[in-house]
């Protein structure tokens, strides 16, 4: 192998330690930034509202940078969600056919709660995850997570109202209520992934999907 001349020589180290100083100065800049986008990342989750469903309705939580504090309201959606319940059979038997009938209960959920999208939004999910189970469809849809609701749920039943399996129709109602709400304070039901294949047996379902797809 040729010996390079010194003028050569010098040429490639000092090519060598540019390319290093430029590596280095590459890396530098994209760890900065990668840091940088972590660092947003967490402040815009701080700042994202904390939802929480149980079977009485909503808590949303929220942090308010200027005063410091983190801020809890409890939107009680059960007593909307009851109106709706009793507006499907009465839609139904004045003869609006069930799916128009629960298009008016979602109308009227997202109209209650027109003064809050995440309220809204929140509250529909109820009304399809709801609307889903009681078409028999928890499994199939949510699997594993329908099943360990539903357990939860039924434990809960047995030691705060036995007497509740006496009268099946309000037991079932009261038994899919509480199964819901464990459904959706799982993190992994967010997404709404769920509303497409929830959306044949719930109209609720049918306009999350919408959303969830960007449609």
């Amino acid at each position: 192998m040729p010996m390079l001349s010194a003028e050569h020589q010098q040429q490639k180290e000092q090519s060598e330690v540019a390319f290093i100083n430029a590596k280095n100065t590459y890396e530098t800049g994209v760890k900065n930034q990668l840091t940088q986008y972590e660092q947003q990342m967490k402040e815009r989750e701080a700042l994202m509202p904390k939802i929480q469903h149980d079977v009485n309705g909503i808590s949303i939580q929220q942090f308010d940078p200027n005063t410091g504090k983190v801020n809890v309201q409890f939107h009680n959606t059960k007593t909307v969600l009851d109106q709706a319940d009793k507006m499907k059979p009465l839609l139904e038997g004045l003869g609006l056919p069930g799916p128009a009938a629960e298009a008016e209960e979602a109308k009227f959920v997202l109209s209650t709660y027109a003064h809050s999208p995440i309220l809204a939004q929140e509250a529909l999910k109820q009304l399809a995850v709801k609307r889903t189970l009681s078409a028999g469809a928890g499994q199939q849809v949510f699997g594993p997570t329908y099943e360990a609701a539903m357990k939860t749920a039924t434990k809960q039943l047995q030691a705060e109202a036995p007497t509740m399996i006496s009268k099946p129709d309000e037991y079932l109602k009261e038994l899919n209520n509480r199964a819901s709400a464990i459904i959706l304070s799982d993190p992994k039901i967010h997404n709404m992934t769920w509303a497409k294949t929830a959306a044949p047996h719930s109209v609720a379902a049918r306009l999350l999907s919408g959303v969830a797809s960007g449609e």
